[in-house]
Protein backbone atom coordinates (compact mmCIF):
# COMPACT_ATOMS: atom_id res chain seq x y z
CA UNK A 1 0.00 0.00 0.00
CA UNK A 2 2.75 2.43 0.95
CA UNK A 3 4.77 1.56 -2.18
CA UNK A 4 1.77 2.23 -4.43
CA UNK A 5 1.22 5.58 -2.73
CA UNK A 6 4.87 6.54 -3.31
CA UNK A 7 4.68 5.49 -6.96
CA UNK A 8 1.67 7.77 -7.43
CA UNK A 9 3.69 10.73 -6.15
CA UNK A 10 6.39 9.92 -8.70
CA UNK A 11 3.72 10.23 -11.40
CA UNK A 12 2.62 13.56 -9.94
CA UNK A 13 6.22 14.76 -10.20
CA UNK A 14 6.31 13.57 -13.82
CA UNK A 15 3.08 15.49 -14.46
CA UNK A 16 4.73 18.69 -13.26
CA UNK A 17 7.66 18.03 -15.59
CA UNK A 18 5.26 17.39 -18.48
CA UNK A 19 3.42 20.58 -17.56
CA UNK A 20 6.64 22.56 -17.62
CA UNK A 21 7.59 21.11 -21.00
CA UNK A 22 4.20 21.83 -22.58
CA UNK A 23 4.22 25.38 -21.25
CA UNK A 24 7.84 26.00 -22.26
CA UNK A 25 7.20 24.68 -25.79
CA UNK A 26 4.13 26.96 -25.99
CA UNK A 27 1.73 24.05 -26.48
CA UNK A 28 -0.47 25.04 -23.51
CA UNK A 29 -1.00 28.36 -21.79
CA UNK A 30 -0.37 28.70 -18.04
CA UNK A 31 -3.95 28.06 -16.92
CA UNK A 32 -4.27 25.15 -19.37
CA UNK A 33 -1.11 23.63 -17.91
CA UNK A 34 -2.46 24.02 -14.36
CA UNK A 35 -5.77 22.38 -15.31
CA UNK A 36 -3.88 19.55 -17.02
CA UNK A 37 -1.87 18.89 -13.86
CA UNK A 38 -4.95 18.98 -11.62
CA UNK A 39 -6.88 16.60 -13.87
CA UNK A 40 -3.83 14.32 -14.06
CA UNK A 41 -3.56 14.17 -10.27
CA UNK A 42 -7.26 13.27 -9.99
CA UNK A 43 -6.78 10.51 -12.58
CA UNK A 44 -3.63 9.15 -10.90
CA UNK A 45 -5.14 8.85 -7.43
CA UNK A 46 -8.56 7.70 -8.65
CA UNK A 47 -7.79 5.22 -11.42
CA UNK A 48 -4.04 4.77 -11.50
CA UNK A 49 -1.16 5.12 -13.88
CA UNK A 50 -2.75 3.19 -16.75
CA UNK A 51 -5.47 5.80 -17.16
CA UNK A 52 -2.91 8.56 -16.85
CA UNK A 53 -0.88 6.92 -19.60
CA UNK A 54 -3.90 6.93 -21.89
CA UNK A 55 -4.70 10.59 -21.33
CA UNK A 56 -1.02 11.59 -21.77
CA UNK A 57 -0.94 9.57 -25.01
CA UNK A 58 -4.01 11.47 -26.18
CA UNK A 59 -2.31 14.77 -25.28
CA UNK A 60 0.84 13.88 -27.19
CA UNK A 61 -1.09 12.70 -30.25
CA UNK A 62 -3.25 15.84 -30.32
CA UNK A 63 -0.21 18.11 -30.01
CA UNK A 64 1.53 16.24 -32.83
CA UNK A 65 -1.58 16.50 -35.00
CA UNK A 66 -1.71 20.23 -34.34
CA UNK A 67 1.95 20.67 -35.30
CA UNK A 68 1.52 18.46 -38.38
CA UNK A 69 -1.24 20.59 -39.87
CA UNK A 70 0.02 23.98 -38.67
CA UNK A 71 0.68 25.44 -42.13
CA UNK A 72 -2.69 24.29 -43.42
CA UNK A 73 -4.55 25.72 -40.44
CA UNK A 74 -2.64 29.00 -40.73
CA UNK A 75 -3.66 29.29 -44.39
CA UNK A 76 -7.29 28.91 -43.31
CA UNK A 77 -6.86 31.36 -40.44
CA UNK A 78 -7.83 28.67 -37.92
CA UNK A 79 -4.52 28.10 -36.12
CA UNK A 80 -4.96 28.69 -32.38
CA UNK A 81 -1.34 28.65 -31.23
CA UNK A 82 -1.36 27.66 -27.57
CA UNK A 83 -4.14 25.47 -26.29
CA UNK A 84 -6.12 26.93 -23.43
CA UNK A 85 -7.80 25.48 -20.37
CA UNK A 86 -10.98 25.26 -22.46
CA UNK A 87 -9.25 22.76 -24.76
CA UNK A 88 -7.81 20.80 -21.83
CA UNK A 89 -11.15 20.58 -20.03
CA UNK A 90 -13.16 19.66 -23.12
CA UNK A 91 -10.72 16.89 -24.05
CA UNK A 92 -10.06 15.51 -20.58
CA UNK A 93 -13.24 15.99 -18.58
CA UNK A 94 -14.77 12.64 -19.52
CA UNK A 95 -11.64 10.71 -18.56
CA UNK A 96 -11.35 12.70 -15.33
CA UNK A 97 -14.97 12.04 -14.31
CA UNK A 98 -14.80 8.37 -15.30
CA UNK A 99 -11.63 7.93 -13.25
CA UNK A 100 -13.07 9.71 -10.24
Amino acid sequence: MVEEYMINWVYVFLLFILGFITYYRKSLDLFGTAVMIIMGVVIIFSAGANWLGLIVLFLVMSLLATKFSKKYKMSLGEFEGRRTSKNVISNGVVACFMAA
